[in-house]
């Protein structure tokens, strides 16, 4: 791996309560999700509303910090790279941030979150192969202060938002 795409870190403190969508808010929503490059012209064409009205409103999402970005999602796993998934126990709360933090910086990580229950975080990566896996645990996780215990799990497969399992496309080949 070379190169993360990270979107910019959002502060959920900042924000002041839920933000209220409406139904265009949503629909607009939809078609970004489905397809991040897709023009302002042409969801303003679907959704039958003038391109000026679309545009404010992807600024006031965007304002809002409800979109937080627009990237290009990489499949790694069809680089050869194995989708693995981490649980971490950590001494305490503070542990838990300062390990997430310095986590988040590793080339194999890409993504942290701070959850609730018996583990502190779930860290997902991608690591070349078992024995990168490895050396991922027992050299570098378990040597950050505060990380008292790690599991790890390769993922074999993946669901759909929808909760439709991903289509063949969507599988690593092998």
């Amino acid at each position: 791996m070379t190169e993360k795409v990270r979107a910019a870190p959002v502060d959920h403190q900042a924000a002041a309560g839920p933000v209220v969508l409406d139904e265009l808010d949503r629909s607009v929503l939809a078609l970004l999700r489905a397809d991040a490059r897709m023009s302002v012209r042409a969801i303003a064409r679907e959704l039958n509303r003038s391109p000026g009205a679309v545009g404010e409103r992807i600024a006031r999402l965007e304002a809002a910090q409800v979109i937080t970005g627009y990237h290009a999602e990489v499949d790694l796993a069809r680089l050869g790279y194995l989708h693995t998934l981490v649980v971490v126990r950590t001494n305490d709360d503070q542990h838990s941030d300062s390990c997430a933090e310095t986590l988040s910086h590793l080339e194999e990580v890409h993504t942290v979150w701070v959850v609730t229950g018996s583990w502190d975080l779930v860290v997902e990566c991608y690591v070349r192969d078992a024995f990168h896996l490895r050396e991922l645990l027992q050299g570098t996780l378990r040597g950050i202060e505060g990380v008292i215990h790690t599991e790890a799990m390769i993922v074999l497969d993946s669901v759909g938002a929808a909760g439709e399992q991903a289509d063949e496309h969507d599988r690593p080949v092998g």
